[in-house]
């Protein structure tokens, strides 16, 4: 990294080495490889974003179909590519080259779902002719809600979704119950707006210069939506969004299943 800390995938996970020590810096990440293609494992340093990135097989897979990046404080993972090698130019440009399987839209401006291309060498994060960079959709998930109380069915009601003032866009709220994700889930709304709408702020690229309207730091702001989930054991909500977001918090309300024995675990 910039800051000369060396990282590298180990037997748990990524250590980091800062000169006072080495640490395991993967715990919170819950890595669920397939271990014994872990030597073929890939990894670089993206200059352009500042960020250690390695391409790895998950549990299950045989090619190296998770990126896990890391930029010196924070993880995050992409999925677009297959790489099985991945190199950087060493010119001005500095451009990340990969060898192995990517993704395209299927149209220019990424409007349909990725599409499964053939195997060739890539320049990641470009676009050029027919093969379009699509953005990624960014995702949020929770764990489990209400796993410690699973055992006496609750409705959830109303999540509260803490944001920081962004954009015009919309991001899109799922949500699924009893363990059970994939497919349909039980409630979704596409609509839940990136800003305050009872008090719109002036927005880049939207707000004319002479309106009088004056730059103010981006605030944070408690988005509301009702959801309804009745007599469910647990629920994982899941945020997508195709444009940045500032994500601070989420919170919900929920109502006990009402009557009924209560139930003693031993």
């Amino acid at each position: 990294l910039p800051d000369g800390t060396a990282i590298w995938l180990g037997r748990e996970g990524f250590y980091a080495f800062t000169g006072e020590g080495v640490t395991l810096i993967s715990a919170a990440l819950n890595l669920k490889l397939n271990k014994p293609r872990a030597r073929a494992a890939c990894a670089v340093f993206d200059s352009e974003h500042k960020e250690y990135r390695c391409w790895v097989a998950s549990e299950g897979s045989n090619e190296n179909d998770i990126c896990h990046a890391f930029d010196g404080s924070s993880w995050r993972r992409r999925a677009h590519e297959k790489l099985a090698s991945v190199c950087v130019t060493k010119d001005h440009r500095q451009y990340t080259i990969g060898a192995g399987e990517a993704k395209k839209a299927l149209e220019p401006g990424g409007s349909q779902p990725f599409a499964r291309t053939d195997l060739g060498v890539w320049v990641l994060d470009r676009a050029h002719g027919k093969w379009d960079a699509r953005a990624p959709t960014a995702t949020i998930e929770t764990s489990w809600m209400s796993w410690t109380a699973s055992q006496q069915r609750r409705s959830a009601k109303t999540v509260y979704i803490a944001l920081r003032e962004s954009n015009e866009s919309n991001l899109t709220l799922k949500v699924y119950r009893d363990w059970r994700k994939g497919g349909t889930p039980v409630y979704e709304d596409k609509n839940v707006t990136l800003h305050p709408v009872e008090d719109v702020p002036p927005l880049w690229g939207t707000t004319a210069y002479d309106e009088g309207s004056e730059w103010a730091k981006r605030r944070p702001y408690w988005k509301r939506v009702d959801i309804s989930v009745p007599a469910c054991e647990v629920f994982k909500i899941v945020l997508e969004s195709e444009n940045p977001i500032d994500f601070m918090a989420i919170a919900f309300d929920e109502e006990p299943k009402m009557g009924g024995l209560p139930l003693r675990i031993t």
